[in-house]
């Protein structure tokens, strides 16, 4: 399968044509809206409560925080695992940690700590998706399915700030929320359908230091002078 794919003219079409790139594209776009409707679902909670801008605002700005922690500090697991199995269980966690954030009466810090733990699992989950991504896709389909992937995430930012903030207007915070977990769901069952078991390499699941796993290339290990066109 794998040779096969490579000998296609790289078009997007063509990447679009094979089927585990769209479980992956697909899977993608679910985490993306998941993640940014949450941080405005969890945002208008907030000022709900508060009636504070400030506090609202310092709300959102923390939650890209462990966004960055997580891909230094957890990316590694996306090696060391089976990657599909990461994404499938990664994506499971966060809908249920999305769905206690719905929970009616749930104390502020809480619900700051249940999103900085959703978005710091973004790290083995985009970390197992680029490595899957490079086992998918060879060659030039793979340089284009790394830009559809960018304009994929790109686009549902764009979307889940204005679903997020249409849900939490027309519903409440705690629906849009829920919204959000099932959004994880189907990433999850996406993945796990849709890509076939592939387990990780030895050099993959030999134990190298956290934060070089972060920076580190997910395919190869090294922190420098290496890049997708290596692979």
């Amino acid at each position: 399968m794998e040779a096969a794919t490579s000998e296609r003219k790289a078009t997007f079409a063509a990447v679009l044509a094979v089927a585990e790139f769209r479980a992956l594209w697909l899977a993608e776009l679910f985490s993306q809206l998941g993640d940014q409707a949450a941080r405005v679902a969890l945002a208008v909670l907030v000022y709900q409560r508060t009636d504070s801008a400030a506090l609202t605002g310092l709300t959102y700005a923390l939650t890209f925080l462990p966004s960055m922690v997580g891909g230094l500090t957890l990316s590694w697991i996306g090696d060391r695992y089976p990657r599909r199995e990461v994404i499938f269980v990664v994506d499971l966690l966060r809908a249920a940690l999305v769905a206690l954030m719905a929970l009616p009466g749930m104390p502020l810090p809480v619900l700051c700590v249940l999103l900085a733990v959703m978005t710091a699992l973004g790290g083995p989950f985009k970390a197992a998706q680029l490595a899957l991504l490079a086992d998918v896709l060879k060659g030039d389909q793979y340089v284009l399915g790394l830009s559809i992937r960018q304009i994929t995430i790109q686009s549902a930012q764009i979307a889940g700030f204005l679903g997020g903030g249409l849900l939490a207007q027309g519903f409440s915070p705690a629906t849009g929320l829920v919204i959000d977990a099932v959004t994880f769901v189907m990433s999850a069952l996406l993945v796990r359908l849709g890509l076939r078991h592939r387990a990780p390499t030895a050099r993959d699941s030999g134990r190298r230091g956290a934060l070089g796993e972060g920076l580190g290339c997910s395919r190869c290990g090294e922190i420098r002078g290496c890049g997708p066109w290596r692979h």
